[in-house]
């Protein structure tokens, strides 16, 4: 996480999928903390992700996740995606309760 204008965010994005391999994405969360009109792109992938949702319960593909995965809109089985463990950033955890009182 970085706060607005303190770095480059689109760099550190890359150093970060430069040193693990894994595709990283940025997300600016302005109009989501401002509670401003979000963005076309946002508005785009809830209608996709919602029709893929409709597309899975209508192919009786239950207990299901759908969400973006190499920039395709997927479905996947919560038991294929419960199956993917990650570690508890313990100082965000912490970050967390501190704003939330």
């Amino acid at each position: 996480m970085a706060a607005e204008g303190v770095e480059d965010t689109a760099e550190l994005a890359k150093q970060i999928e430069a040193e693990t391999g894994a595709e990283v994405r940025r997300s600016i969360l302005g109009y989501v903390q401002r509670g401003g009109n979000p963005t076309a792109r946002s508005r785009l992938l809830a209608n996709l992700f919602g029709e893929k949702a409709v597309e899975t319960l209508a192919n009786e593909e239950g207990k299901s996740m759908v969400g973006l995965l190499k920039g395709k809109i997927v479905s996947v089985p919560l038991t294929k995606s419960c199956q993917t463990r990650k570690e508890l950033d313990l100082n965000t955890l912490k970050l967390a309760a501190t704003l939330a009182t």
